[in-house]
């Protein structure tokens, strides 16, 4: 997949400026003691979770695909955990090296994909 691209910049671990319609859930501001935060809190965090999923799903070709839906939580989690990684380091360079690296493999990906998509 790939299209989670949109937010991985440098700067984003410490400014992060998703898009309007992303603003403040729960792939933008991972808690890492989600699992065991109260079932009001996981109820919340599951519907914007389902709610991203849905979100990078509609991006591709085919939306109702299992493949697509697969691919979307793919890219959520590596989005989420890169982000993560980024701010949990004290080092600003590997914070920089885990954006960038993530984010050109999901679009390296999603070169391949289209391609694919496309013989």
């Amino acid at each position: 997949m790939g299209a989670g691209f949109f937010f991985y910049t440098p700067q984003h671990p410490e400014n992060p400026t998703p898009p309007p319609r992303a603003r403040g859930g729960a792939g933008f501001r991972p808690r890492a003691a989600a699992g065991r935060a109260d079932a009001q809190f996981k109820g919340a965090y599951g519907h914007q979770v389902r709610a991203y999923l849905d979100l990078l799903t509609g991006l591709e070709d085919h939306p109702d695909s299992e493949e697509d839906r697969r691919d979307a939580m793919l890219t959520l989690s590596a989005m989420v955990g890169a982000v993560l990684m980024a701010r949990a380091v004290d080092d600003p360079e590997l914070s920089d090296e885990l954006l960038t690296t993530v984010a050109a493999q999901l679009k390296q990906d999603r070169s391949r994909t289209t391609a694919q998509q496309s013989e």
